[in-house]
């Protein structure tokens, strides 16, 4: 291991990944880094294709075949996919509403359903079930709670808190 390489675990001890460089490449790398530091950010690019040359020609670096090329390629395909698929982790909504915020409307229409089914029947000629009730239904519900008294009202707006 290089004397400047990292130890397996940082100060809070969590495991760190070991890199697959050698020695003379991560020489090689520290070598060029305050060049890379004290450059410009148009001479980067440059800077970055000469030190792939320099790596690229050292004696132990050979070229992969084709069965060498494809499942490495297949290799680091998987992991990218498996970053992408797993790495957007969020906490999930709760799929059950534990609270209903209830009003007096919707009082009525729990406890006078009937009155509001009959009144769409009788004024619109709607029979249940059909897709225009649904259209009718809001209309409906503000006929039935315009002809509640105030105590009514009242109640209702009590069962609702």
């Amino acid at each position: 291991m290089h004397p400047h390489s990292p130890s397996p675990q940082d100060p809070v001890c969590n495991p760190i990944e070991q890199s697959d460089l050698m020695d003379v490449e991560i020489g090689m790398l520290e070598r060029r880094l305050p060049g890379w530091i004290e450059c410009s950010k148009d001479k980067k690019g440059d800077n970055f294709k000469t030190v792939c040359d320099k790596l690229r020609a050292l004696p132990y670096m050979t070229t992969l075949n084709r069965s060498q090329w494809d499942s490495r390629k297949k290799s680091e395909y998987s992991a990218i996919q498996n970053v992408y698929n797993h790495g957007h982790g969020r906490a999930q909504e709760a799929l059950t509403k534990y609270q209903q915020e209830w009003t007096a409307r919707t009082v009525v229409m729990r406890t006078k359903k009937a009155e509001i089914t009959a009144s769409i029947q009788e004024k619109k000629g709607v029979k249940p079930g059909e897709a225009e009730m649904i259209s009718h239904y809001k209309w409906a519900v503000s006929q039935v709670m315009g002809n509640m008294t105030e105590a009514e009202l009242e109640e209702a707006e009590k069962e609702a808190t």
